[in-house]
């Protein structure tokens, strides 16, 4: 009795139904690359200034993301930007506001927001928070 391992006579197996049984050649076919040189929409040049005391959150993250995409602003910026409201915030004068009710389609005072939370970050000592809203700020008042 002769003893063959299984790893031998697994190819004896596949050796013989490959002679019987020829398989047919298949053409796979070929996926074109695109020659899309772009790979990200940039911004378009606007003549007139962005509204941030109307503008809704589902606005301010899409030309957060233009800007972005096309290397205008840091990524703290652009996630401070995109980044969803709070449901409370606090104001320039300490009262609290109530941001419940701001949805994606809501128009919203970002302006008036960041600046508030500008103040409010450099009054009580966080200077990472403030850098960050300070760039945020800069870039509000620069489009």
């Amino acid at each position: 009795m002769e003893i063959y391992s299984l790893r031998t006579s697994a190819n004896f197996i596949f050796n013989n139904s490959a002679k019987k049984n020829p398989t047919p050649e298949i053409e796979i076919p070929r996926i074109e690359e695109q020659s899309n040189s772009e790979t990200f929409a940039a911004p378009q040049e606007q003549n007139e200034r962005v509204n941030f005391s109307s503008i809704s959150p589902r606005e301010l993250r899409d030309m957060a993301t233009e800007y972005y995409q096309a290397g205008q602003i840091q990524q703290t910026i652009y996630s401070e930007l995109s980044s969803e409201l709070p449901t409370h915030a606090l104001n320039a004068m300490g009262e609290v506001v109530d941001l419940t009710h701001i949805t994606d389609d809501t128009y919203f005072d970002f302006g008036s927001y960041f600046r508030d939370q500008l103040t409010i970050a450099q009054s009580i000592g966080d200077p990472a928070k403030a850098e960050v809203l300070e760039d945020v700020v800069s870039f509000i008042d620069s489009v």
